[in-house]
């Protein structure tokens, strides 16, 4: 079309006869109709017909098909994980009936595998179930018969997917699950086909139940549905085009009233046209202070005819929006002008209400007369949309200051600040006001100096970030977990001039995925803990009976010997015949009283269900529900009972891991059994994993067991020796004192007694020697050493009466050399385990009245706390061991203690009760001596190191090592090496400012 044109131009030029000259204009004019018809037509009616049917089609086959294939195939999946489950619940009901007693195991599995075999679903009841062992063996196939009591591991497909090999193993391994493979037609055996299956492991009989479905059929179903999309497609493009057609036919009709509108406009008057292209508004030509011209438009918006305004004045048009000017005034001063101006003036209409214009006055000269050309435009329309316009700023900011996602600007650069933020960002912080997040540098309220680098690299590589999820300081000192979205803002030239985003707490749904971790955890260990072989359970004391024994003589020697169960020996082998339980001896004892009959021992034992010692207690606990026993035992090398384990072993596995070690150690009656306790804790280590371990979880969890474990070397001991002669209290020390114990611990313990008169003064001193000598032996057997530096009760310097216990405190506190306090600063950690809970009380209320009473005993706290400095040298390397068995190690203990010791000198110093490090903390923060930042600075550090401290640990006992507190810093990795330099050097920051608050410099 456009070379049509240009060939029809170059002959205008070219033509000097006018009739060919017309002839030329006239297909001009031809051509630019034809042109400005259709291009309208094509842009807004055919190009959107096309690219609708284009995206129809793509969404059809590209979303809707394939997301109707996926829901088809979840939907089968599940169908057939449910059926299995179905089918798995018959074989367990058959198994509780097993349980009962009702039927015996092998008609529960005859009756359990004709019940599978003839369960059918499906199209004509084609689908079917199928069992096997682990071994694999087929144990029921309705199709296939000649597969039943055949070994299988070597069975594959077409394929060569040995599938029932693979389902053993998804049993093994999971449970249950899928599994893809070849198969013969159900309609037709001779041929092939895909099949996916689900198979379920029934632990109790060790079977595999499995059914599955035709991929074929799935197939089948989405053909069908994509034949019908694309019929129903088809229709739709059909109706559209033929809504398409009338749409152009119409679309036509109004173009041709427009073309012959605008001919009619090219017909108007030289004079409206020279004043009409000249300005789009309204216009209005004044001479010697009256209107001489106005144009239609200025007519229109003011409702008077040409005749009506001509030779008015502008005075009676015009009005001040403001009411300062009267209209005279108003009018001389816009006409007075000498050069262009703008005013914003009020118009009055013939008919309706007024409206306010912008005008533009500009001074002429015209036939030797002054004058001025006016053009008027109505704002009405623009002031409503500003109006618009500020309701919904109005409510903008409304949304923005009450959603609890923070929207905030900052400047950019290295001292980035807020500029804009919302309440909420506001709240996120914990800041009072907006002013006060003015003031933070915001990259400064990252927790992680590093994790700040690798947002900001992010964020000048991409320009924005997403999502991106953080730790960042609260002012109350907690942690805040956020998440970041933001984006970088340039002007015109690409300089970055602001960042724009979004701020949100997800503190809360961290919280949760912790809590969940934690429980996911405690079932992995309840798990593990059913793995575990029965020797290493703890076992009954158990008494041995003479086979002529009578009921009197059974009563008396499980009295004495405070056994739970007590064994009947053959009188002629000599070897363990029965089992009898003393509340079962005693019941029977008690009925003969009463007149009952009397049954011989013999009978009234029971026989003793024997077991393997690499039984797994899952095993264990099967064996004794099959038998309805009351304990399982094992074996000696004598063929005697080297361990008796009760059934109530049995029923506390649902218990949270450390939970069931507590129990165990509550059941314990002989102390030979604490040995297993160390064993027990490293357990639960192994079971989380030395990468998936919580540190804080273990820490509690440890420490919990560490202080049942003193109870119950202190209920034996009481239970040898008899009631104390005085009150007492037993109390922890140091790490065990703050409950902080990790895998590596020694005792650190002391008794306190009340003081006693003199004549019994030996007697007293002589029971606490015996009491504490059995409690430290049986620690150190149940894995907690013996302290090096002998601070334990079995240490007479460390078993005293109260007033001593004083009197050391008071010797302590009024010490003026530093050195002294190296070994007994661990004292001022103490907590009462078990006892005179008042003793304990009384102690800590004189060492606080005695600390603040000697101030000067702070000071050389402070200067002996001064000498453990952090490992790292003057350009912020790590020292570690040059020698010996640790050689590039550091010791990671001694890196934590200056935060123990800060914590213990403010905590001194502000007569705190706690012993706990993060306790003392929390509560120095609540009474105001540390600041927010402070606090949480301290807490993200000390447990920061903590964590360090026990992952190591529990990575050498993963490793079948003894764990300890060295660590390489080469073993970790970068971040994490710079999160410990930094908390290094954080250290070396708070032992200044504690010299500084005690000695007066740093």
């Amino acid at each position: 079309m456009v070379n049509e044109i240009d060939i029809i131009k170059a002959n205008l030029y070219r033509s000097s006869d006018p009739g060919e000259l017309f002839r030329s204009v006239g297909e001009v004019m031809e051509t630019g109709v034809l042109l400005t018809k259709w291009r309208p037509f094509i842009i807004r009616i055919i190009v959107p017909f096309v690219l609708t049917i284009i995206l129809c089609l793509i969404s059809i086959f590209l979303i809707i098909i394939p997301a109707f294939e996926h829901s088809l195939l979840s939907g089968k999946r599940s169908m057939i994980r449910e059926l299995t489950a179905s089918a798995w619940s018959i074989v367990d009901n058959y198994a509780d009936q097993v349980e009962e007693g009702s039927i015996t195991r092998e008609e529960a599995t005859q009756l359990a595998l004709h019940h599978l075999r003839n369960l059918r679903y499906g199209n004509n009841k084609r689908d079917y179930f199928w069992v096997t062992d682990l071994k694999p063996k087929m144990l029921s196939h309705p199709f296939r018969p000649d597969l039943v009591g055949v070994n299988l591991s070597d069975y594959s497909d077409p394929d060569g997917k040995r599938l029932f090999a693979d389902a053993v193993s998804i049993a093994k391994n999971r449970g249950s699950g899928y599994l893809n493979y070849i198969w013969e037609d159900k309609q037709d055996p001779d041929k092939m086909v895909p099949k996916l299956s689900y198979v379920r492991l029934f632990e109790p009989w060790g079977w595999i139940i499995g059914t599955g479905i035709y991929l074929e059929d799935v197939e089948r179903e989405s053909s069908g549905l994509t034949r019908k999309l694309m019929w129903g497609s088809l229709l739709v493009t059909v109706i559209i085009g033929l809504i398409l057609l009338f749409m152009a036919r119409e679309s036509l009709k109004i173009e041709a009233v427009r073309q012959q509108q605008e001919r009619s406009l090219q017909e108007s008057t030289e004079k409206y046209r020279n004043l009409v292209e000249s300005s789009t508004e309204g216009m209005l030509m004044i001479l010697d202070g009256a209107i001489v011209y106005s144009n239609k438009l200025f007519c229109d918006l003011t409702g008077y005819s040409d005749d009506e305004l001509l030779m008015s004045p502008l005075q009676d048009l015009i009005s001040d929006p403001q009411g300062e000017e009267s209209a005279e005034e108003l009018s001389a001063r816009l006409l007075s002008a000498k050069t262009m101006q703008k005013d914003e003036v009020h118009f009055q209409r013939k008919v309706g209400p007024s409206f306010d214009g912008l005008i533009s006055i500009s001074p002429i000269k015209l036939g030797g007369k002054d004058g001025h050309v006016i053009t008027i435009s109505d704002i009405m329309d623009v002031k409503q949309t500003e109006d618009e316009l500020g309701k919904s700023k109005a409510q903008f900011e409304h949304l923005i200051n009450n959603i609890n996602v923070g929207v905030f600007r900052t400047t950019v650069g290295k001292q980035s600040r807020f500029i804009e933020a919302n309440p909420a960002c506001i709240t996120i912080f914990g800041l009072a006001s907006e002013e006060e997040l003015f003031s933070v540098p915001a990259w400064d309220l990252f927790l992680d100096a590093a994790d700040r680098t690798t947002f900001l690299r992010k964020f000048s590589q991409d320009g924005f970030v997403k999502h991106y999820q953080t730790r960042m300081h609260h002012r109350n000192g907690k942690l805040v977990n956020v998440s970041i979205s933001a984006v970088l803002i340039r002007d015109e030239s690409g300089k970055p001039i602001y960042c724009d985003g979004f701020i949100e707490d997800i503190t809360e749904d961290f919280r949760l995925e912790e809590a969940q971790r934690h429980l996911v955890s405690e079932m992995m260990q309840s798990a593990a803990h059913l793995e575990m072989p029965l020797s290493r359970l703890a076992g009954e004391k158990v008494s041995s009976l003479p086979a002529e024994s009578d009921y009197a003589t059974a009563i008396k020697i499980v009295t004495e010997e405070q056994s739970n169960f007590a064994i009947l020996n053959d009188p002629k082998s000599g070897l363990p015949a029965g089992v009898i339980s003393r509340q079962k001896l005693s019941s029977e004892f008690q009925a003969s009283r009463d007149g009952a009959n009397q049954l011989p021992l013999h009978a009234l034992a029971e026989k003793i269900l024997w077991a393997e010692p690499e039984m797994s207690v899952a095993q264990g606990r099967t064996l004794i529900l099959e038998h309805g026993a009351s304990c399982l035992a094992l074996k000696d090398n004598n063929n005697r009972v080297k361990q008796l384990i009760s059934s109530k072993r049995f029923i506390s596995n649902t218990r949270s891991p450390h939970g069931m070690i507590i129990d165990e150690v509550r059941e314990i009656s002989d102390p030979e059994q604490l040995s297993s306790v160390a064993a027990r804790i490293r357990d639960m280590v192994l079971v989380s994993g030395a990468e998936n371990i919580d540190h804080q979880v273990a820490v509690t969890a440890i420490s919990e067991i560490g202080e049942i474990v003193i109870e119950k070397c202190i209920e034996l001991a009481t239970r040898a020796l008899g009631p104390a002669p005085v009150n007492y209290a037993f109390i922890s020390l140091g790490s065990v004192g703050r409950w902080e114990q990790t895998m590596v611990t020694d005792q650190d313990n002391a008794i306190i007694y009340e003081d006693a008169a003199p004549e019994i003064k030996g007697n007293v001193e002589r029971y606490f020697s015996e009491l504490s000598t059995m409690v430290c032996t049986w620690l150190d057997k149940a894995g907690y050493d013996f302290c090096e530096g002998e601070i334990m009760a079995m240490n007479p310097k460390w078993r005293q009466p109260l007033s001593q216990w004083k009197a050391y405190f008071k010797q302590w506190v009024s010490t003026l050399e530093p050195t002294d306090l190296l070994e007994t600063k661990i004292f001022f950690d103490f907590k009462g385990v078990t006892g005179e809970m008042a003793l304990v009380e009384s102690l800590k209320a004189e060492m606080h009245r005695l600390v603040a009473q000697k101030p000067l005993f702070l000071f050389h706290l402070v200067h002996n706390c001064m000498q453990f400095k952090p490992p790292l040298g003057i350009f912020k390397n790590f020292l570690v061991e040059s020698s010996g068995k640790y050689k590039n190690s550091l010791d990671i203990k001694k890196a934590m203690t200056p935060v123990v010791d800060f914590a213990r000198v403010y905590g001194l110093k502000h007569g705190l009760g706690e012993t706990g490090t993060i306790d003392r903390l929390t509560r120095l923060a609540e009474n105001g001596a540390l600041s927010s930042n402070e606090l949480k600075e301290l807490k993200t550090l000390y447990n920061y190191l903590l964590e360090l401290r026990v992952k190591n640990q529990a990575r050498a006992i993963e490793n079948g090592l003894v764990p300890n507190n060295f660590i390489n810093p080469k073993t970790l990795t970068e971040m994490e090496q710079s999160y410990l330099r930094e908390g290094l050097i954080q250290i070396s920051s708070f032992q200044a400012k504690m010299s500084f608050d005690f000695t007066g410099s740093a």
